[in-house]
């Protein structure tokens, strides 16, 4: 899919059905008596959530409705991203998208995603920072041939901790 083709209107209906979503698990965590479990549901949106708080101001319009598109996905910019090229804004949108879904068909946690800069003023490095029982994901995304962005992965011991 071309990130220039995702309508607001569609992202901002995808961003509010997963946040209904996710309030539906904390209310019948509540109702079966779980208050642990709807703090932990509650957690994770409120984390979700901040991560993209700090990319709405600067983030190229395509890549933003993208992002709030992907909740399996958190974000971290350590360089500037308003001079990023359409390639650089397209490859991160696909990649966001194939991260995500590929958490959440697993049933797996969250993913960090760390842009954090150039390499010799070309490639954007992006790093995927991941619990190792998304070994799988990191051999499917990692194959992908990318002219304009350069994956690492940093390994966690404990990803739920981290995120």
């Amino acid at each position: 899919m071309d990130p220039v083709s995702v309508r607001p209107e569609d992202a901002l209906r995808r961003h509010r059905h997963d946040i209904l979503n996710d309030l539906q698990l904390v209310k019948a965590y509540i109702q079966l008596g779980k208050p642990d479990r709807a703090l932990g549901a509650v957690d994770k949106l409120v984390n979700w959530l901040q991560s993209l708080s700090s990319i709405h101001a600067i983030t190229p319009s395509p890549l933003l409705w993208t992002l709030v598109q992907c909740p399996a996905v958190r974000w971290r910019f350590d360089t500037p991203i308003s001079d990023w090229s359409t390639e650089e804004v397209g490859e991160l949108c696909d990649l966001a998208r194939t991260v995500n879904e590929a958490a959440q068909d697993a049933g797996l946690g969250v993913i960090r995603v760390v842009c954090t800069g150039r390499q010799d003023d070309r490639k954007l490095q992006i790093e995927l920072h991941m619990g190792e029982e998304l070994r799988n994901l990191w051999d499917n995304v990692s194959t992908v041939q990318r002219t304009s962005i350069q994956l690492s992965a940093v390994w966690l011991k404990d990803a739920a901790r981290e995120f």
